[in-house]
């Protein structure tokens, strides 16, 4: 099942109570099995590969920070990536956005292996987040097992007259690299039950060769 989380906070405020900008944080959670054997590109949209989260808002100078975890001991293996993009969609009136950001990659404790080159960009007719390219992708490890990824980016402008602020509300992610597979972690009492048995079948052939 798939699971989110948001949470909007004012980050910046003054005594006299005006708000500089606002932080945006967005919690998704993938299922790899919807990804096919054999392919070296995937891409997902709102449900059912992500629940979609509460609609949230943002306006220039805001910052949004979106992580995407895979579900429960998930990994993708991925070996030079090429292109992946973080984002999620509006429903409101298109307008292309400047946006700076980077994406993270992360491993099964939430803690970040890799991040990409620093990219600004107009990419944004109708999202917030931005699409990574090889030269922004390419001084990262060549081969990696990542268990989620995370865009931090900033808002910079809207660009077409009249759109000042929008609301978001469904999650995309898509990948492409030279190799891709999805991997699985055992959960600990599936492991701690597979290794008591390989050592009850060790003591087993003991006892059968002093036996024999």
């Amino acid at each position: 099942m798939n699971t989110t989380r948001i949470a909007a906070s004012v980050v910046l405020a003054f005594a006299c109570g005006a708000v500089d900008a606002a932080a945006v944080e967005v919690t998704e959670t993938l299922d790899l099995s919807y990804v096919p054997q054999n392919v070296i590109s995937f891409a997902f949209s709102g449900a059912p590969y992500f629940a979609p989260p509460p609609t949230f808002s943002m306006a220039a100078g805001d910052t949004l920070s979106l992580t995407i975890d895979f579900k429960g001991g998930q990994f993708l293996h991925l070996w030079s990536p090429q292109d992946i993009w973080a984002y999620v969609t509006s429903e409101g009136p298109p307008s292309n956005v400047q946006q700076t950001g980077t994406l993270s990659f992360l491993d099964r404790d939430g803690n970040v292996i890799a991040t990409s080159a620093q990219r600004t960009d107009i990419d944004g007719f109708t999202q917030v987040g931005q699409w990574f390219r090889p030269e922004s992708l390419a001084a990262l490890p060549p081969e990696m097992e990542v268990f989620g990824l995370r865009y931090d980016g900033h808002l910079d402008a809207y660009l077409d007259p009249g759109v000042t602020t929008r609301d978001y509300t469904t999650p995309n992610l898509w990948v492409v690299a030279q190799r891709l597979e999805v991997g699985v972690v055992p959960e600990p009492p599936v492991a701690a039950l597979g290794l008591a048995g390989l050592l009850a079948l060790g003591a087993w052939k003991k006892r059968a060769k002093r036996g024999a």
